[in-house]
């Protein structure tokens, strides 16, 4: 029975976690490097298509302010930044860029 409150927990943390939105993270990856000279950049990786709560959304806006919520989430490129190409592979949009 010393396993009890662990179970509990753990039951209450799955149905939570099953009942959240979506969010950017869960649609996206942002991976954040350093290139061999030295300069910072950046990889953003996003679905292609949007959930339907964003209803007649732009998707470049809502990846871009994704990147901005990214970046300063984690304090990276703190003196802004440039996209410097944006990739469509189909069922993704590939964003690299570099920060200033």
């Amino acid at each position: 029975m010393r396993y009890a409150p662990l179970i509990l927990f753990t039951t209450l943390f799955v149905g939570i976690a099953g009942c959240a939105p979506l969010t950017s993270s869960d649609l996206s990856s942002f991976n954040p490097y350093i290139t061999k000279d030295g300069q910072q950049s950046f990889r953003f990786v996003a679905n292609n298509k949007l959930p339907s709560y964003y209803k007649d959304a732009d998707i470049q806006q809502i990846h871009e302010a994704w990147i901005s919520n990214e970046m300063g989430r984690r304090q990276y490129c703190t003196n802004g930044y440039n996209i410097e190409s944006q990739t469509n592979s189909g069922e993704f949009i590939v964003y690299e860029g570099t920060c200033k």
